[in-house]
């Protein structure tokens, strides 16, 4: 199976990545030092096909150590879960079934600075990000990546389900449930109605 982020039928678009705690940071992630290609590996082939794990079962991240965090990231989880509800199947792939992207590139703790980055990150990046994506569904989670979808790629503020909507030479459909961190319900049988469920499903098809 080829892994591509541009093959994907299904992008999560969230606020922003997180970030450990600073001065205790474990993730083999790209810094100042990497070269070009190294940096380019991580992002393009974070899950599989690199020339590292970059991260296990799609749910935990390489150490500089080479170990895997003992803990699971709960939004990676959360992403697989719904995408096993929309494909209805007991497992799934990352990277082939579904992709991951944010409207904020730059990590932080609680979304810190994303208010203060969203324009000039939106700006420059998010029309191009959907361009290159094959998604035919496009899972929009949270308020902070519904507010630029809405105001960058002219999506309404009102509708669960919307579309479909032309990006990059491509039309496809836009979901909004809640943020993975959000307490409330947030599956796609407990948000949506039957009858929206059902047209993501069958575009997926």
């Amino acid at each position: 199976m080829e892994r591509t982020f541009g093959g994907a039928p299904i992008l999560f678009l969230s606020s922003n990545p997180s970030i450990e705690n600073p001065g205790q940071e474990t993730e083999e992630y790209p810094r100042l030092s990497w070269a070009n290609a190294d940096i380019e590996d991580f992002f393009t082939n974070r899950f599989g096909g690199g020339r590292k794990n970059w991260i296990a079962g799609g749910v935990r991240f390489l150490r500089s150590d080479d170990s895997y965090s003992p803990e699971y990231v709960r939004y990676w989880a959360f992403v697989r879960s719904r995408a096993k509800e929309l494909l209805q199947r007991k497992d799934v792939v990352p990277g082939v079934d579904y992709a991951l992207s944010e409207v904020v590139h730059c990590k932080s703790q609680n979304e810190f600075g994303v208010d203060e980055a969203l324009q000039e990150c939106a700006n420059r990046y998010l029309t191009r990000v959907i361009a290159s994506s094959g998604a035919k569904v496009i899972v929009v989670l949270g308020d902070t990546a519904k507010t630029a979808v809405t105001n960058w790629l002219s999506a309404s503020a009102s509708g669960l389900v919307q579309g479909p909507l032309k990006v990059g030479n491509r039309e496809r459909l836009l979901t909004f449930i809640p943020h993975s961190n959000a307490r409330v319900k947030r599956t796609f049988a407990n948000c949506l109605s039957p009858s929206d469920l059902s047209r993501l499903r069958s575009a997926l098809e």
